[in-house]
Parts: C-alpha cells; structure tokens; sequence
C-alpha cells in the first residue's frame, strides 16, 4: 500500500482527515518535519533524503500518514513565513527537488484538501493568527491559490470534505493501490 502525504493550507481540514485515516487501523501517522508554529526541522533536506532512504530499503508494517511534506509544504510556505523564512540546502537546487519528489511520488498518494477559500478563511478567523505559524494568516490567499496551482508528479486526489465523503476518498485511495 502507498504511504498517504495530506496537504492543505491551514483550515481545510488536514487534521480532521488524518485523524480518520488513523482511525482505520490502515495506517500510522509519520513524525512530522514542521510543526503548525515553530517551522522546519533542522536540516530539512537531512530529514527528505534519510525518510526516503527508509521508505525505499525498509517495508514499514503499515503505510505512513504524512501531515504534509516538506517536499510540498517547504515550496508552498518557505517565502511567505516567517519563521526560518527562504529555502536552504537542497531545496534551494531544483534537480534535488524534482529528483525527490519524482521518488516520494512512487511511494506515495498525495490528497490535498481544499474546501472553498471561504471555508478555509472562516476555520482561520475563527481559531485566531496566533494558531498559526507566523506569515499564515497574512499570506492565507496566497498559499490557498499555491495548493490549487501545485503540481506533482504521481498521484493526486483534491479532497473538498463539503461535497467528497471520507469512504469515497478511502475508495479513491485503495484504488490507487490496486
């Protein structure tokens, strides 16, 4: 089975969807490279090039749940934050990008939630700037209209919880493992 990468600006749901997914028994959640406040892992690009080392020689008992990926995530984020602002290492050299991303996309699905930006704009008012990590709130459209523009190079499914319900997605998922 494919690992499963959930992406989405702050509000779409991420959490709520991996925390579904984890409830399935199918899969178990990967240790995250940023978190919501604080930014990046140190060394990165460290972290991309040893987690897919791992992936590739080892079989995990169960496929990982990815709250985002700095594969995906870092591009999106890294000039609108501002903490630990700009790209570094090897995610300042594209042939590093495209070569990691051609190898997490064979061992992974990718799901981007994106409900309407009007949803997303309410879930971000109401949880405060303060939720977020520093540049998130000011910078919401922005990366709203990245993750509707982001390409990658294996499988995708564009995840609205409005109109797409958790077993359609799981269906999609299982039929992409096939």
């Amino acid at each position: 089975m494919k690992h499963l990468i959930i992406e989405g600006c702050d509000g779409t749901g991420k959490s709520t969807l991996i925390n579904q997914l984890s409830s399935t028994e199918r899969y178990v959640q990967h240790s995250r490279a940023s978190t919501s406040t604080g930014g990046p892992v140190p060394d990165l690009d460290g972290w991309v090039r040893n987690d897919l080392d791992f992936l590739e020689y080892k079989d995990p008992l169960l496929p990982f749940i990815y709250d985002r990926h700095p594969l995906i995530s870092e591009l999106i984020y890294a000039d609108l934050r501002t903490v630990n602002r700009g790209v570094s290492g090897g995610f300042a050299k594209l042939p590093w990008i495209i070569e990691s991303q051609r190898r997490m996309a064979k061992l992974s699905v990718l799901v981007i939630c994106s409900p309407s930006f009007f949803s997303v704009q309410k879930a971000i008012e109401a949880s405060g700037k303060d939720a977020h990590m520093p540049g998130v709130y000011d910078n919401l459209h922005a990366i709203y209209s990245r993750y509707e523009r982001f390409i990658w190079p294996g499988r995708v499914v564009r995840y609205n919880w409005h109109r797409d319900s958790f077993t359609d997605l799981l269906q999609v998922v299982d039929n992409f493992n096939d």
